[in-house]
C-alpha cells in the first residue's frame, strides 16, 4: 500500500498505540466480516457526507473510519487526529461483542414482531442487520463527536491525542469532566445517527428491511424505534457494575442516564426535522421498548442494573448528581469553544 493513504496512517497509529493494526475484513464473508465491511462503506460514506458541514482551521477535516485488529477481549473504540486526518476506530472485539449480543436479542420473537406492520412478517436476520449496523453507526459517531467537540486535539493539525472509549482512567479531579465529555459525544452521535437513518441513504435500505414503503407516513416513527432499540441494546451490553456511591468516580455516566441524554437529543433532533414527533418517545413508549429489550437479552448472561439505576435516578441524590453533570457539561462546552469544530 502506498505511504500516505489514510488506511496506512490508521494502521501505523493503532500499532503505535499497542494494537495489531487495521483489521482487513473479508467482503465475501456472510457473517461478522461481512458486517465489518459494510460498516467500512457505510461509515466512511457517512463521514464523507458530514465533512462539508464541519469546519476546523478554516477548512473541512478529512475523516476516516476503520476496524482495529486486537485481542478479542479488547472491547474498545478510539478517536484521534494524525497529519490532518480525523480518525475513528472500533476494535474487532467490540464488533464481535455487539454481534453476539444482537444475535441473542433478535432470537426473541416479540422483539422482531414489534417492528411488523399490518400483515407483513419480518425476517429476524433483517432486523438483526438493521439494529446492529445502527448501533455501530452510533458508536462511530460518538467517537467523531469527541473530535468535533475538541476533546482530542486543539486542531486537525495539532499533536496526536488518542481517546480510548473504554478503560479510560480519568484523574479523580477530572472524572465528572470526563463524564461530561461522554454526554457531549452522545448528543452528537444521536443527531448524526438519526440524520443518517431518517434523512440519508440508509432510510431506503431500512424501509426495505422493515417491509415498509419509503413514503409510508409511519416510517419515521418506526425508524426512531429502530434507533432507540439499538441504543438501549448497545448500552445494555456495555453496562458496568452499578453502585450509587461511586457514580462520580466513573469515567462514564451510568447507562440509564446516558439513555436519557440520548432521548433528550432525539427529541431535539425531531423538533427541528420531524416536529410531529418532537415528544416521542413518551414514558410508556420508553418503558415498552426498554422492557422488551430486557426480556430479549435475559439469556445473555449479562446481569443488568436497570432497577438500581432507575431508583437512583429518581432519588434526590440522583437528581443532584444529574444536575452537577449537566452543569459540568455546560462548563466543558464553554471551555472547549476555541477547540471545537464548527458545525454548519
Amino acid at each position: 500500500m502506498a505511504i500516505g493513504k489514510p488506511e496506512d496512517m490508521f494502521h501505523r497509529v493503532v500499532r503505535e498505540e499497542g494494537y495489531w493494526g487495521r483489521y482487513e475484513a473479508s467482503e465475501s464473508d456472510n457473517g461478522l466480516d461481512g458486517f465489518i465491511s459494510d460498516a467500512y462503506r457505510l461509515m466512511n460514506g457517512s463521514f464523507t457526507a458530514q465533512q462539508p458541514k464541519l469546519v476546523t482551521d478554516g477548512g473541512h477535516p478529512d475523516l476516516y473510519f476503520a476496524a482495529i485488529e486486537a485481542d478479542d477481549n479488547d472491547v474498545n473504540a478510539l478517536a484521534f487526529i494524525e497529519d490532518g486526518w480525523a480518525m475513528v476506530g472500533i476494535t474487532k472485539g467490540l464488533f464481535d461483542s455487539l454481534y453476539s449480543f444482537f444475535a441473542i436479542a433478535c432470537q426473541d420473537h416479540d422483539l422482531v414482531r414489534s417492528f411488523e406492520s399490518g400483515a407483513s412478517t419480518l425476517d429476524a436476520s433483517e432486523i438483526f442487520a438493521l439494529l446492529y449496523i445502527t448501533a455501530i453507526n452510533f458508536a462511530a459517531n460518538h467517537e467523531l463527536g469527541h473530535l468535533v467537540h475538541g476533546h482530542c486535539s486543539s486542531a486537525a493539525t495539532g499533536p496526536r491525542t488518542v481517546r480510548r472509549e473504554r478503560l479510560l482512567q480519568a484523574d479523580a479531579a477530572c472524572r465528572l469532566r470526563s463524564q461530561a465529555a461522554e454526554v457531549e459525544a452522545d448528543g452528537y452521535a444521536t443527531h448524526m445517527t438519526l440524520q443518517n437513518l431518517l434523512n440519508g441513504p440508509a432510510r431506503d435500505a431500512a424501509a426495505r428491511q422493515l417491509g415498509v414503503p419509503p413514503d409510508d407516513p409511519q416510517l419515521d416513527e418506526e425508524l426512531l424505534r429502530v434507533f432507540l432499540t439499538a441504543v438501549i441494546c448497545f448500552f445494555h451490553r456495555l453496562q458496568d457494575a452499578f453502585a450509587a456511591k461511586d457514580v462520580e468516580l466513573r469515567s462514564h455516566p451510568f447507562e440509564l442516564l446516558r439513555i436519557n441524554v440520548v432521548i433528550a437529543n432525539l427529541r431535539g433532533w425531531c423538533s427541528t426535522h420531524r416536529p410531529q414527533l418532537a415528544n416521542w418517545p413518551n414514558q410508556d413508549d420508553f418503558a415498552r421498548i426498554g422492557g422488551m429489550v430486557r426480556n430479549a437479552v435475559s439469556s445473555s448472561g449479562i446481569e443488568d442494573a436497570w432497577d438500581a439505576q432507575t431508583a437512583f435516578l429518581g432519588s434526590d441524590a440522583g437528581q443532584q448528581y444529574r444536575d452537577r453533570l449537566y452543569h459540568e457539561s455546560e462548563l466543558l462546552r464553554k471551555q472547549m469553544e476555541p477547540l471545537q469544530w464548527r458545525v454548519l
